[in-house]
């Protein structure tokens, strides 16, 4: 075994949070920047998210292979989801790779530059083994940061004209946790923090 942090073998299904996690995204500079995402997962290979972002649904499916998650199913929707069999789930063309092991600092495919680790700093905390994704976009560049068992923590999309859009992710509530709900405040209850340092 090698002792280089670098180059351990990924489980990429630590890149999606567990099912039932509802994930609210804080956004700056953008009014669609700010939204909340729902991880379903619909069997060991595939993952559902549910992005609600003004008011607009949309349905992505994920499918997580050895080496890479693509992106296999991308539609704003009106309730209820789509569903799929496992078979139909199989057949799904793949619309963007967005991962690809092995996560190498200086890797690159499908045009997209892979940096790690990175340190990136959100309202929940600040994890130092992030992944970032960069791809040259027309009018910009677009960085993704990855944290294990977080999923995509930050969007950071750099225009060339200087102005950024940021959504970064600032509180997580898991639907089916309900055994630990004594250690949580009631619903309704606002809690404000202060951070230092």
């Amino acid at each position: 075994t090698s002792d280089d942090p670098t180059l351990v073998a990924v489980d990429l299904n630590s890149y999606f949070r567990k099912s039932g996690d509802v994930a609210y995204y804080e956004g700056i500079g953008s009014d669609i920047a700010s939204y909340k995402v729902v991880t379903l997962w619909l069997s060991e290979h595939y993952v559902q998210h549910l992005i609600t972002n003004d008011g607009a649904v949309v349905q992505r499916i994920f499918r997580i292979t050895e080496d890479e998650i693509q992106l296999v199913y991308n539609k704003e929707i009106n309730e209820p989801p789509m569903s799929f069999d496992s078979d139909e789930l199989d057949q799904l063309p793949i619309i963007d790779v967005l991962l690809k092991a092995p996560l190498e600092d200086g890797n690159s495919f499908d045009g997209k530059a892979v940096s790690f680790p990175v340190t990136v700093d959100t309202p929940i905390g600040s994890f130092e083994n992030a992944v970032k994704i960069s791809e040259q976009m027309e009018d910009g560049v677009n960085d993704v940061f990855y944290v294990p068992n977080e999923g995509i923590v930050k969007t950071v999309y750099s225009f060339e004209d200087g102005n950024e859009v940021t959504s970064v992710l600032s509180s997580v509530v898991n639907d089916d946790v309900q055994t630990l709900k004594s250690y949580f405040r009631k619903s309704g209850d606002v809690a404000s923090y202060e951070g230092s340092g």
